[in-house]
């Protein structure tokens, strides 16, 4: 039997942060300030919501080490990681805050064991996961 461990998830995480960094690197800096639509994110700041996306996952499975969701200060969680997230960044500073953020993440993926990864999350009462049935 094939077992899907914490190597296993690190390595297919840096497969497609690399894919996300190649694609960073190929947009030209003059287009990081591109917004597509009304109320969407520019180019720099999709990027950085990418980078910073892995530290809600940090902040609930490694700082915390909750096991139920019951309580969870996400709005606080989301607050700093927005402000993280809205700092102005060149191409370069952007780039390079997807390696960092994304090797950081890999890490943490690579180091968990398997009996953390069977470990049950609850969520809050009255929270449904998956697609709505019709």
């Amino acid at each position: 039997m094939s077992t899907y461990g914490g190597k296993e998830l690190a390595a297919a995480f840096r497969t497609v942060r690399r894919n996300t960094i190649q694609v960073a690197e190929d947009i030209p800096e003059s287009k990081y300030g591109h917004v597509p639509a009304a109320e969407c994110k520019s180019v720099a700041g999709m990027l950085a919501h990418i980078a910073v996306s892995t530290q809600i996952w940090e902040e609930i499975h490694k700082k915390q080490r909750l096991t139920t969701l019951v309580g969870l200060d996400y709005f606080g969680i989301r607050g700093r990681i927005d402000t993280e997230e809205a700092k102005p960044r060149t191409k370069t500073e952007t780039v390079a805050f997807l390696k960092s953020e994304g090797s950081k993440f890999a890490s943490f993926l690579e180091s968990l064991s398997e009996s953390f990864l069977a470990e049950t999350v609850t969520m809050s009462p009255g929270v449904t996961t998956g697609r709505a049935r019709r």
